[in-house]
């Protein structure tokens, strides 16, 4: 049986840095007819995309899910690093006539960035059904990608009785408010950001109160304010754990989710579960790009007990 099914994006992330400010080379003047380079100082390629990073995380947590996606024909190196750490690929169609999805962000002495996204093979047609994996998981995170894939993941959710958490992330601007009411009727939870939480309420008409009516659990990570969880019955809050050095936060709430969703799946209590997402966090912060930390179990417990006593 797999546990944890996660979905979602498999992207290439690269990272650049200009050391002047964007404005010596921006003339507001003359954008209407804008012709720039930006010689950088500095470029990184990075293992990234919602689902990659997700399974990642989990596979630090000896939790390694099968991961349904779609990716490119330049994806061997990154299906290559999943597959060693024991990440589930069966269920990864690559497809030879595109490219994975791509990041390309430009970051100025300022802290501006540009970034420019090419979906690829995210929105590439022909994924094969993956009705057999979503019925045999215990339980399921949707998290951002195309959304014509996700809303067919929470449809086959459903059908199979499969408890699922949905996480539309950055994507969220691209649902109508019937999708998104639909995507979290019967979910077991709900992944957003403050700022997502207030575009959802916009868009759906939805209070918090009403949002849990729909969903059990309502996740709303807040940087370095934490967490919340709310639900029917109670709210909690989880403070974040600081981290040695706050060196980049990138792809921290994906590493916040698969805590969450490893203690999930092992029956703990649901704060346990956030605070073992707190702690998740503050191991990616510590590093640059979304998938360079490591860590054993010993020290995630060492840590774990230093933080919450537990």
């Amino acid at each position: 049986m797999n546990k944890i099914v996660v979905s979602g994006s498999l992207a290439y992330d690269f990272i650049s840095t200009y050391d002047c400010p964007f404005k010596d080379v921006l003339l507001a003047d003359q954008l209407d007819k804008l012709s720039v380079c930006f010689v950088v100082s500095k470029k990184e390629r990075h293992f990234g995309g919602t689902g990659g990073n997700i399974a990642y995380n989990l596979a630090l947590l000896s939790a390694a899910p099968l991961l349904i996606a779609g990716a490119g024909s330049d994806f061997d190196d990154y299906r290559s690093r999943l597959d060693d750490l024991g990440v589930d690929m069966s269920c990864v169609d690559q497809f030879s006539e595109v490219l994975s999805a791509t990041a390309t962000i430009i970051s100025d002495s300022k802290g501006n960035q540009i970034s420019e996204f090419y979906p690829g093979a995210m929105v590439f047609p022909g994924r094969k059904d993956p009705s057999s994996a979503i019925r045999d998981a215990k339980v399921m995170i949707i998290s951002p990608d195309n959304k014509v894939e996700m809303m067919r993941y929470v449809q086959i959710a459903k059908t199979e009785g499969t408890s699922y958490f949905f996480d539309p992330g950055q994507g969220l601007p691209l649902f109508e408010s019937d999708e998104l009411i639909e995507a979290i009727d019967g979910a077991e939870g709900v992944f957003l950001n403050e700022y997502e939480l207030e575009l959802f309420r916009s868009k759906t008409g939805l209070s918090e109160a009403e949002i849990v009516e729909k969903a059990h659990w309502l996740i709303v990570t807040m940087g370095a304010e934490g967490s919340r969880l709310l639900s029917r019955d109670e709210e909690l809050s989880i403070p974040v754990v600081s981290p040695v050095e706050a060196v980049d936060p990138t792809g921290c709430g994906d590493a916040y989710r698969a805590g969450f969703l490893k203690g999930y799946v092992d029956g703990l209590d649901i704060e346990f579960c956030a605070q073992m997402g707190a702690l998740m966090g503050m191991f990616a912060v510590e590093k640059t790009g979304t998938q360079n930390h490591r860590f054993d179990l010993k020290l995630f417990m060492d840590r774990f007990s230093a933080e919450f006593g537990a």
